[in-house]
């Protein structure tokens, strides 16, 4: 076999394997947008800082000694959640 046959071999191994793995990169990367979609489509995981339409992207924590609830943003910040009248949620008297 002269070297041009086996070079023109090689390239086709390796685009055929390149072919391959970029397919099945393209599978895993539609099968998890279409579960992203689905999850975010439904109310599973919805808490209730969520709207009806949407998710609100903060987590409702709960202190567990005093029972005081908080909100945590996206970005991780925790804030008092408060009712109607200003009165820190789930304190039950602190």
């Amino acid at each position: 076999m002269d070297e041009a046959k086996i070079i023109d071999l090689i390239q086709k191994g390796v685009h055929k394997a390149l072919d391959r793995h970029l397919r099945f990169f393209g599978w895993v990367v539609l099968v998890l947008w279409l579960a992203s979609w689905a999850y975010n489509k439904t109310d599973a995981g919805k808490d209730s800082t969520d709207s009806p339409d949407g998710r609100s992207n903060m987590a409702v924590r709960t202190d567990h000694k005093t029972g005081c609830e908080y909100l945590e943003g996206a970005r991780g910040g925790l804030t008092p959640r408060l009712d109607t009248s200003g009165r820190h949620l789930g304190c039950g008297g602190y």
